[in-house]
């Protein structure tokens, strides 16, 4: 008789026989179990077996959670069905390579082997950074609202309108209709800046031998003659700002900043050209200087 059985025994001797026997049989059982359990545990073979079939249980579920996983991102557009193929297909490779490297190091006990699994995990994690590091930047950028479409936005060097923001890059189109792909990551470790929807182009205009009376009159002729006697004056959102910078003994100078949409910097060059072409007849009577100063943002 077991430990077990004296002991029920003893603290059942009231207890009916039928009772007994079954209390008895199962007691039995827990034994007979037991004992087998201490049997595989000491025969290394079958051991070894329960060993590999644990391990390739857990590769398997692991690949599989990690496919739901996948679909559902595919399912919501979050990834593309190519993106989602690519995971699928690294995940399923290295898991595998891992459970083999585990499976021979529960064989043969090598422990060298750990070395290998770390390495590939590191592979792995390394190769696969970027990926999860364009989805959390694309999160982050949809729930706090940093960038938003049909903005125009300068980041890394590029610029352009933003068209559109996926899961792995930040779609922008740029002044020339080009289309230029930022990864999403980099809404962490880039400057984003938004600038002004237009562009100043500033030109310096000194005039001599104009009296002091018509300075400005001539002013407001400048601004008229730039807005009306040139082919690309009629742009939409288009605007010339004039300012008197210094006047004084039949000279005066002048800042003309022209104002025109970004989307339309394609022809500022030419804008800029035909005005300082036109202002130097129009106003032919007088000694003109033209300076270009430049482009502001």
């Amino acid at each position: 008789m077991t430990t077990i059985d004296s002991i029920l025994v003893a603290n059942n001797t009231t207890t009916p026989t039928v009772s007994n026997g079954i209390i008895s049989g199962f007691v039995e059982v827990l034994d007979k179990l037991y004992a087998l359990l201490l049997e595989i545990t000491q025969n290394p073979f079958i051991f070894a077996l329960i060993e590999v079939a644990a391990i390739l249980f857990v590769s398997w579920l692991f690949t599989k959670i990690v496919d739901i996983i996948v679909s559902r991102l595919e399912y919501r557009a979050v990834i593309t069905k190519v993106v989602g193929r690519k995971i699928r297909s690294i995940v399923n490779a290295t898991t595998y390579i891992i459970a083999l490297i585990a499976i021979a190091y529960s064989l043969t006990g090598i422990t060298t082997l750990i070395i290998p699994i770390f390495i590939i995990l590191a592979a792995i994690l390394f190769s696969m950074w970027e990926f999860f590091a364009n989805i959390i930047g694309y999160y982050t950028i949809l729930t706090g609202r940093i960038i938003l479409q049909d903005v125009f936005i300068r980041i890394d060097g590029f610029e352009g309108r933003v068209k559109d923001i996926t899961p792995m890059s930040i779609v922008l189109e740029s002044l020339n209709g080009s289309i230029i792909r930022i990864p999403s990551r980099y809404v962490f470790s880039k400057i984003i800046e938004v600038p002004s929807r237009n562009i100043v182009a500033k030109l310096r205009i000194t005039i001599e031998g104009i009296p002091i009376t018509h300075v400005t009159k001539l002013m407001e002729r400048i601004r008229d003659l730039i807005l009306t006697r040139t082919k690309r004056g009629n742009i939409p959102g288009m605007q010339v700002n004039m300012l008197l910078e210094e006047a004084g003994g039949n000279s005066a100078t002048y800042t003309v900043s022209i104002v025109i949409p970004r989307t339309l910097k394609r022809v500022l060059s030419d804008l800029i050209n035909e005005a300082q072409i036109m202002l130097l007849s129009e106003l032919s009577e007088y000694d003109v200087k033209i300076e270009y100063l430049g482009e502001e943002y």
